[in-house]
């Protein structure tokens, strides 16, 4: 992802993950592919949704539910890293499907 958030590119898992195609995820934001509880219609909601994604990945993974493409949710650990893309940072983002806890 570039530093506003928005994906560069997607691998097969997370194509798999959200149910897209080849291309579907490249060029959105990151923040539209998970529910949360607040939202708005703002023009700057984004990039906020964004600085608290990064402030509150800063201490270790979170815990999100994703959105799936066919509206699916899955609760999902994510996992922030910043990287360097040519000249330019960004971000590599690790999301990981959270396993159910088992009953005893």
């Amino acid at each position: 992802m570039d530093a506003s958030g928005k994906i560069l590119l997607a691998d097969s898992s997370a194509r798999s993950l959200w149910r897209a195609g080849e291309t579907d995820l490249n060029n959105a934001h990151f923040c539209t592919l998970f529910a949360f509880d607040v939202t708005s219609n703002d023009a700057h909601w984004l990039e906020s949704q964004w600085d608290v994604l990064l402030a509150a990945t800063a201490a270790g993974p979170l815990k999100l539910t994703a959105q799936s493409k066919g509206g699916t949710a899955l609760e999902v650990s994510v996992r922030l890293e910043k990287a360097s893309i040519a000249a330019a940072s960004g971000y590599i983002a690790f999301v990981q499907p959270v396993a159910p806890r088992l009953r005893r």
